[in-house]
């Protein structure tokens, strides 16, 4: 008892009110011994347990040593490159570009200049000339023209018309005879004919008066004249249009008649020269010619102004003649066309329609110049001379089809991405094919 009575007991002290604001406090609670109390029997009532407290406690903090934060550091970033690496080797080996392109094929022309010299099989020719023929050969023409000039004078209903004879006898016809149409038309006739027995002749006729709207249909003319008897028997028949309305005109030669007349004849002579040509040097396979214009000299039987239905016009002229083989030439077609082609284009056609053209001739030293004109195709010689590789790379499919379109020589395109969903062009050039379709 008096150990009990030494013991300390804690005293319940009224709490102060808490102010405003709260600091929370981790507190753990301490376990104490449980006490039984007889509430019959008080003298048996323990003394007043202690009241039970909370006891803040705080964790201890764990500090890693140095060395392990240190290796796992190592460790993660050696995971994250590991991790980066293979999903870029994954990428370079599945990404890549097809680039199908179909060529452009771009005409060419070119010109390459020769000459040709008159001489025998032994002479030693200079650079870019061969052996052929320079010569020169004089032609004639004349022709006959018709005279455009014209003035009105008068006007007549005239024609011709067929005169029939179902009769025994001949029967005699003067000049002024009438014939006449069904609606009453007369026409007459312009000479005296005789028409045979069973025969029929042709006969030209004019209208009694000048009427411009007068026509005339295919029709059976009786001729007022005759006995009444033979009218059935002797007629005339005429053709839609055969016999109409027409103006009397004075022909006269113009100046542009007589201009076009020479023009046509210098062509007309040209062309018989030609055929004259072709004939006599019938060996070579080329054979140019032209007019010497200093030789052309002609004649009009007419003038300006003068009236006449027609005139004629005689020409002459001296022809310059060059021929020669065209396998002489080698490759010279060849050659002027690879002259012209773009830096990485190659010829794929070479046109059999090459031209020739004289430049000059030296008739009297039998040396002519000659210009070859030649014609062609080229394109791309490979598709790397065509597309660039190394300017696709990173390319998303607009800007690679922007880039392709500005190529001149590309008429058409395909693209084809691998994986299919990606259309961003690889990051290396080895991942890029470019093929021709």
């Amino acid at each position: 008892m008096k150990d009990a009575e030494e013991k300390k007991v804690p005293v319940r002290r009224s709490r102060k009110k808490s102010e405003a604001g709260v600091i929370p406090v981790k507190r753990r609670r301490s376990s104490q011994a449980t006490h039984v109390v007889n509430l019959k029997e008080p003298s048996q009532v323990p003394e007043e347990a202690p009241v039970p407290f909370y006891q803040e406690t705080v964790a201890p903090k764990k500090n890693l040593p140095f060395a392990l934060r240190l290796y796992k550091r190592i460790a993660l970033t050696f995971v994250i490159g590991a991790v980066l690496v293979l999903a870029a080797v994954a990428y370079f080996a599945t990404v890549k570009l097809d680039v199908v392109v179909t060529p452009k094929v771009k005409p060419l022309n070119a010109t390459a200049v020769f000459n040709v010299y008159d001489r025998p099989e032994n002479y030693e020719l200079p650079p870019l000339s061969i052996l052929g023929l320079v010569r020169e050969m004089e032609s004639e023409y004349n022709k006959t023209y018709a005279a455009t000039g014209s003035k009105v004078i008068g006007a007549e209903v005239s024609g011709r018309v067929t005169i029939l004879n179902k009769y025994s006898k001949d029967q005699p016809l003067v000049a002024t005879t009438r014939l006449l149409t069904e609606d009453n038309q007369l026409l007459r006739l312009k000479e005296t004919v005789l028409v045979p027995a069973g025969g029929s002749v042709e006969a030209d006729v004019y209208g009694d008066t000048v009427d411009p709207s007068f026509t005339l249909a295919d029709a059976r003319l009786t001729i007022p004249g005759l006995w009444a008897g033979l009218q059935d028997k002797i007629y005339a028949e005429a053709k839609a249009g055969a016999v109409a309305y027409k103006e009397k005109k004075l022909l006269s030669i113009t100046q542009s008649d007589i201009d076009k007349a020479i023009d046509a004849s210098k062509q007309a002579l040209v062309e018989k020269a030609a055929s004259e040509i072709a004939s006599v040097y019938s060996a070579y396979d080329e054979k140019l010619y032209e007019i010497d214009e200093q030789s052309l000299s002609f004649v009009v039987d007419g003038k300006a102004g003068e009236e006449k239905e027609s005139f004629t016009i005689d020409m002459k002229a001296k022809i310059k003649v060059v021929a020669f083989k065209k396998d002489s030439l080698a490759n010279l077609n060849e050659t002027a066309l690879e002259s012209v082609l773009s830096e990485g284009q190659s010829l794929v056609n070479e046109s059999e329609a090459s031209t020739f053209s004289v430049k000059s001739a030296d008739i009297v030293n039998n040396v002519a110049e000659v210009e070859l004109e030649a014609k062609g195709e080229g394109k791309a010689l490979s598709p790397e001379a065509l597309v660039d590789r190394s300017k696709l790379i990173g390319l998303n499919r607009a800007q690679i089809e922007s880039y392709l379109l500005s190529l001149e020589n590309v008429a058409s395109y395909e693209l084809y991405f691998a994986p299919s969903f990606v259309e961003i062009a690889p990051a290396l050039v080895d991942r890029i094919t470019v093929r021709f379709k």
